[in-house]
C-alpha cells in the first residue's frame, strides 16, 4: 500500500507544478475537488508523516499533502481550510528539521501561510510569515509578499525595495537554472 501512496504523492506532485508553475488557475473547480479528495486520501494514510519514502530518505510525505492541500483551498478561497492545512505542514515539516530539504519546504510554508493571512486581511500576521520565509531560504516570493504588505500598509518605499528585492532573486534563480 505505501508504495501506492508514495506513486500516487509523485504523480499528483507532478500535475501541481506542472509548466504552469506552482499554481492552480488552470485547473477547473471539477479538478481541484478531485485532487482535494486525493490528498486527503494521502493525509488519512499516514496523518502523522511516519511513513519515510525510502531508508536513505528520513522524512514522510504527508508535509507535502498538508501543503498541496492548502494551496488548493486557497484556489477555492476556502481561507481558513487552507490556514489549517499549511499550519499542519509547518508543524509536521518542523518533524524533518535534519533534513537537506528543511529550509526549502518550511520557507515555502510560510510564504503559503503569510499569503493566506494577507488574503484574509491580516497583514499584521502575514508580514512575519514572509519574513521567516526570506529567514530560510531567501524565498523571491515571500520579497512579493512583503511588498504587498508595505503597500497595503501605505509604505511605497519599503514595497518598491521588497519588489525589486524579488526581482533580482528571481532573475538570479532563472540564470541558475538556465546554465545547469
Amino acid at each position: 500500500m505505501s508504495e501506492i501512496i508514495q506513486k500516487l504523492l509523485e504523480q499528483l506532485s507532478s500535475i501541481a507544478v506542472d509548466e504552469h508553475g506552482d499554481n492552480f488557475d488552470h485547473f477547473t473547480d471539477f479538478q481541484i475537488d478531485s485532487l482535494i479528495a486525493k490528498f486527503e486520501a494521502i493525509i488519512n494514510f499516514d496523518p502523522d508523516n511516519k511513513y519515510r519514502y525510502s531508508r536513505e530518505i528520513e522524512y514522510g510525505f504527508t508535509h507535502q499533502a498538508f501543503s498541496f492541500l492548502a494551496e488548493l483551498y486557497m484556489e477555492k478561497k476556502e481561507y481558513e481550510k487552507a490556514r489549517k492545512a499549511i499550519l499542519k505542514a509547518v508543524d509536521l515539516t518542523e518533524k524533518i528539521k535534519n533534513n537537506e530539504l528543511y529550509e526549502t519546504f518550511q520557507s515555502d510554508n510560510y510564504y503559503v501561510l503569510g499569503m493566506i493571512y494577507y488574503l484574509l486581511g491580516q497583514t499584521d500576521k502575514a508580514m512575519p510569515c514572509f519574513e521567516r520565509s526570506v529567514e530560510l531560504s531567501n524565498n523571491h516570493k515571500a520579497f512579493l509578499g512583503m511588498c504587498l504588505c508595505y503597500r497595503k500598509k501605505r509604505d511605497l518605499r519599503e514595497a518598491r525595495a521588497n519588489l525589486k528585492m524579488a526581482k533580482t532573486l528571481k532573475a538570479l534563480l532563472y540564470t541558475r537554472y538556465k546554465i545547469l
